[in-house]
């Protein structure tokens, strides 16, 4: 990943906290949209959607996640498709398919998200991690 896209995601994460602390209206959220809006210019291909894709995501450490809907035929599918692309390290898609409810617990998918930006931005890492942590009530083994 580049450079740009280390600071546009850190930038981001930054406006979510002061967004998820009702400072979003103020001076200094309203400089970061201008930074973010200029970073974002820098951004192409895979790594401008991943970016995109980030903001939604984000919203998971408010408890205010947003999922696409499915079906139950669906969701079949769509966890197999995870535990493909967990397997293949295909972390895009990975990050892609977690957008969907497939009513698995909200600390496996912040852990798995927070392991998968490892690869992109530590900062937003950690932040998916802490969270998961802070969310985990007993320890567990999923299956999908």
């Amino acid at each position: 990943m580049t450079e740009d896209f280390e600071e546009y995601t850190t930038t981001l994460l930054r406006l979510h906290f002061l967004i998820a602390e009702d400072d979003g209206d103020g001076e200094e959220a309203d400089e970061l949209r201008e930074e973010l809006d200029d970073l974002c210019g820098a951004l192409t291909g895979s790594i401008a959607d991943v970016a995109e894709h980030l903001s939604g995501d984000l919203y998971m450490l408010d408890d205010k996640d947003m999922y696409i809907r499915t079906t139950a035929k669906e969701i079949k599918a769509l966890r197999a498709e995870l535990k493909k692309s967990i397997r293949y390290k295909k972390w895009i898609r990975v990050l892609e398919i977690l957008r969907y409810n497939l009513n698995l617990p909200r600390d496996y998918i912040a852990m798995v998200r927070g392991r998968i930006w490892m690869n992109f931005n530590t900062t937003v890492s950690r932040a998916f991690l802490e969270y998961s942590l802070r969310i985990r009530e007993i320890p567990y083994e999923y299956e999908l």
